[in-house]
């Protein structure tokens, strides 16, 4: 109750920001089309949404899921991980990313951060392989590419199948190639708080014809997600729609812990994917893995003719915090990476660690929504133990140090973010 009660009060802070970012583009006519869609089982959509999707990567095809972790399942099924095999993580990742991994009975191996890209470290992955060394995932953090490419010589070298991990990256590029299109294949989330916002779902991009064959074989014996499901996700989605916006996103933080009480007490269904985000593998609502729905693939159709507009947005403030940036105090502690030039970044947001984490966030709680923040620790999003994910404390000394310390800014007007930047040079 005291956190519904905290939400409360945000109701009337008119001018936090969040990290959700809502479809109010949308028109009436386009809305209609979507509640349509929702009614019906149909692939008519998505693959439209899958080939316009892959057009924006490079010259391989998109698969599309209810979520990414389902399709990273499914390309671990395509080229037939085995028990005992291990799989390399970033070591700064999501539970339902070992989730996938242990549901197969293989082992989840952890890499550390690179400081300079906040993504997976290749000198930490050398140090990683073994002879039972499968696949290597190579994650893409914030927009920011990873070194990609000493990740590839080194996959090459040791033939291993090399998965990027881009979730949380869309767009970018690294020496003027689209990240996605380095390894054999990369995965893409539409989750929400992800680059496209479908609410939820994800793709598997690929160039190699045999998975991408793989990979369809697949996809087409795939369950859909229960009816009952898509309608909460409808309602959730044109909820955010209206609300996940500056002057009233308190009133969406306030309303979603209304309703999560609701659900809880009422056992309800939820709009969310969120059963088998922890070590859960049976007794879910829904199955794993399941087909992305037709109108959340009309949403991201929508959401592909507005990313030239929103990537453009994002990247004027990136270089709007990186200019205000360069020579204060703080620039010690932005990543290398953003002051690169072989790196085109399109950010998701703007993503430091600093140690005084708390005291920036204690400046900006009525400005910023920070309970969206990723990675305050490795593996996030659980309420189990790192141990349980075969975890070993001390095995990613980067992540652990800095995950506690990480702040992510929202991409906003140059306005909100002087006032971001003048609170922070303040006190911090």
């Amino acid at each position: 109750m005291l956190k519904i009660f905290n939400k409360l009060i945000s109701v009337f802070n008119i001018s936090m920001i969040g990290f959700i970012h809502g479809h109010n583009y949308l028109k009436r006519s386009q809305l209609k089309k979507i509640r349509k869609a929702l009614q019906f089982e149909s692939n008519t959509y998505t693959k439209i949404f899958e080939s316009r999707y892959a057009k924006k990567i490079g010259n391989g095809e998109a698969i599309s899921f209810a979520s990414a972790r389902m399709g990273f399942y499914t390309l671990m099924q395509a080229i037939e991980i085995q028990p005992d095999d291990e799989i390399i993580l970033c070591g700064l990742t999501c539970s339902v990313m070992p989730n996938a991994v242990l549901r197969l009975g293989a082992k989840p191996i952890y890499c550390d951060i690179d400081m300079d890209t906040l993504g997976s470290s290749a000198k930490s992955i050398k140090e990683k392989i073994t002879s039972k060394t499968r696949i290597i995932v190579a994650q893409h953090s914030f927009g920011i590419p990873c070194n990609i490419e000493e990740i590839c010589k080194i996959c090459k070298k040791n033939n291993i199948f090399l998965i990027e991990d881009c979730a949380i990256t869309f767009g970018s590029k690294y020496k003027n190639k689209n990240v996605g299109t380095f390894g054999d294949a990369a995965l893409f989330s539409t989750d929400h708080t992800k680059p496209i916002n479908t609410f939820t779902g994800g793709l598997v991009y690929s160039e190699d014809l045999k998975t991408i064959k793989k990979l369809r074989i697949a996809q087409e014996k795939l369950h859909d997600i229960p009816i009952n499901k898509k309608k909460a996700i409808y309602k959730q989605f044109t909820l955010e729609r209206l609300l996940a916006k500056p002057k009233a996103y308190g009133i969406l933080n306030f309303i979603n812990s209304v309703m999560g009480f609701i659900r809880k007490k009422l056992n309800t269904i939820s709009p969310f994917l969120d059963e088998d985000d922890g070590l859960h593998f049976n007794n879910l609502s829904y199955s794993y893995p399941s087909k992305m729905p037709d109108f959340i693939a009309l949403i991201g159709i929508y959401e592909l003719e507005n990313w030239n507009k929103v990537a453009l947005q994002r990247k004027e403030s990136m270089n709007y915090f990186k200019t205000k940036l360069k020579n204060s105090l703080l620039r010690s502690f932005i990543p290398n990476a953003y002051f690169d030039d072989n790196r085109d970044i399109v950010p998701l947001r703007f993503a430091f660690s600093h140690p005084k984490s708390k005291n920036i966030k204690d400046l900006l709680g009525e400005l910023v929504d920070f309970d969206s923040v990723w990675f305050l620790k490795p593996i996030i999003n659980t309420k189990v133990s790192l141990e349980s994910f075969l975890y070993i404390t001390g095995s990613c000394r980067n992540s652990e140090k800095s995950c506690p310390h990480m702040i992510n800014l929202p991409l906003t007007d140059n306005k909100t973010i002087d006032i971001m930047l003048n609170k922070i040079s303040k006190k911090v």
